[in-house]
């Protein structure tokens, strides 16, 4: 028997499931017990009528395992068989990454002391199991090995599809996890999270800690954060939580049915707001959500946001409000009415001067169907200067894609997608004065202003029923690197080329081409 199975010492990968007859002997102890040190990861999968996926007198074997993922064993009570003889966990110290995904009779993952042999553990993964509970199980005060809980180099924690779940701990022990950086919690409806409170932390209990030498917060090492399915917040985090999070790069929020807003202005509030990391945000699949932030800040600034998209969220109006909401109280009643007007005036864009993203190149808006306008005229000219890639799609209340003021800090736009918006007449809308980029692009012989797109190579205008022109008044535009242009069921288009013949109004209003142009 031990001479059929010598080859496994070389074996660095195991998937168990493959060798049914190997499991039998394993599990009773009918093997060598250095027969897999060499083995560095486990899969463990489709395995029925087991109560542990290692057992404890085997542990000690896998001295060299950095990863262990468990999948469809549905008689699976518990990860590890430690109750007799709980150091036997010490021979896992190299487990780097554990998976657990469906696995429907298992109730935690950890208890305190199995995690004091786990010291090289970095990620913690479990999907799609109906009776989980918590991931590090409570023991009872006699069996409790110490008052803190240190996970030394776990940096991801991945939760989804987790009915049941209702904490990562639900102990009074203080939870240490100092390098965290990436938090995934899809589709956990029991996860306790109170409106006005820290949400994330409460998740971990209130005594998580994570040192920081600049801020005393439970998530300061946080990069990557994505929630997903939780039906019962009205908001993410509070104002006071904002400066923080300085080192997220990536915000991922979706199926949130009754989220308002992502963030909500506490008692803590600034002239500032800042995410100084933020590389990418997605806001997918909110109903109710009509603002990102509720703040009296007078500048949200993400310095370094590359791509942002805004998908499927029927009520979002504008990216800050300043209405006091929730529980806060305002200064005088007076001093809240006149808010209140100046933020209904703000409703009508989505980005206006208080919004600074100088770092944005990709933005897709797709299914906003409050949304009349995207800018202000009044944006931050250091804002939203390097955008290279615009996609508009169903946003039945837009009239129009940019304002006209604009016009000359679009000279590295590439793709410009705009689908399916019924109310869209014009891409540029003009505004009552000329503004000065179009001032400068005025030729001086025609008096005619010149929209030239240096680097347009993409341009799809489909299904805009009430589109007439790129710019309503008089002008000329130039498409140098224009590869490719799809107009598509745009029915008002009467005329859609017209050659400039240099002099004016040549076509009426109710003919004026979509494009006019020195040579069609």
């Amino acid at each position: 028997m031990f001479t059929d199975m010598v080859g496994f010492r070389s074996f660095e990968h195991l998937t168990l499931s493959q060798f049914p007859d190997l499991k039998e002997k394993l599990w009773n102890g009918q093997v060598p017990i250095d027969l897999f040190w060499n083995l560095k990861s486990l899969e463990v999968d489709n395995l029925s009528d087991m109560s542990s996926a290692i057992p404890s007198n085997v542990l000690s074997g896998f001295k060299n395992l950095e990863m262990l993922d468990v999948r469809s064993c549905e008689s699976l009570e518990q990860v590890f068989d430690l109750e007799e003889n709980r150091q036997e966990i010490m021979g896992l110290k190299k487990l780097k990454s554990l998976k657990i995904d469906n696995c429907n009779n298992l109730r935690y993952i950890f208890t305190p002391s199995m995690l004091l042999g786990l010291v090289q553990l970095q990620k913690i993964e479990v999907k799609n199991c109906a009776l989980i509970e918590e991931i590090i199980k409570k023991e009872a005060q006699k069996d409790a090995v110490s008052d803190k809980i240190v996970i030394p180099q776990l940096n991801s924690v991945v939760l989804e599809s987790l009915p049941n779940l209702a904490r990562f701990y639900p102990g009074s022990d203080i939870l240490e996890c100092p390098p965290l950086e990436t938090i995934i919690i899809k589709d956990c409806q029991k996860v306790h999270m109170k409106e006005f409170s820290v949400h994330l932390a409460s998740l971990f209990t209130v005594k998580v800690v994570l040192p920081s030498l600049e801020a005393p917060s439970c998530f300061q090492n946080l990069t990557n954060l994505v929630i997903d399915g939780f039906d019962h917040l009205k908001y993410l985090f509070p104002f006071s939580m904002v400066k923080s999070l300085f080192k997220l790069k990536k915000l991922e929020i979706s199926n949130c049915k009754f989220m308002e807003r992502v963030i909500d202005e506490d008692e803590e509030r600034s002239s500032r707001m800042l995410f100084p990391k933020l590389y990418e945000l997605k806001l997918t699949d909110l109903p109710k959500l009509t603002t990102f932030c509720n703040s009296t800040a007078n500048i949200v600034e993400m310095s370094s946001l590359f791509r942002l998209w805004i998908m499927n969220c029927p009520g979002v109006q504008t990216f800050i409000s300043n209405s006091i909401c929730g529980g806060m109280t305002s200064s005088s009643k007076e001093n809240e009415e006149m808010s209140a007007k100046e933020n209904y005036t703000r409703m009508r864009y989505l980005f206006d001067e208080k919004v600074r993203f100088p770092s944005l190149e990709r933005l897709q808006i797709s299914h906003a169907d409050e949304l009349v306008n995207i800018w202000d005229d009044q944006v931050s000219l250091d804002s939203f200067c390097k955008i290279k890639n615009v996609f508009v799609y169903f946003c039945k209340r837009l009239v129009s894609v940019f304002p006209s003021n604009m016009l000359g800090r679009h000279q590295k736009l590439e793709y410009l997608e705009v689908q399916n918006c019924d109310s869209v007449e014009e891409i540029f809308q003009v505004l009552e004065k000329r503004p000065r980029e179009v001032e400068e692009i005025v030729d001086k012989e025609e008096a005619v202003p010149k929209l030239v797109f240096s680097n347009l190579a993409w341009l799809s205008l489909q299904m805009l029923p009430s589109l007439k022109s790129l710019y309503r008044k008089m002008h000329i535009s130039e498409w140098p690197n224009l590869i490719k242009l799809n107009v598509h069921g745009c029915d008002d288009v009467e005329i859609f080329a017209s050659e400039f013949s240099g002099i004016q109004g040549t076509h009426g209003e109710s003919q004026q081409p979509l494009f006019l142009v020195y040579k069609v």
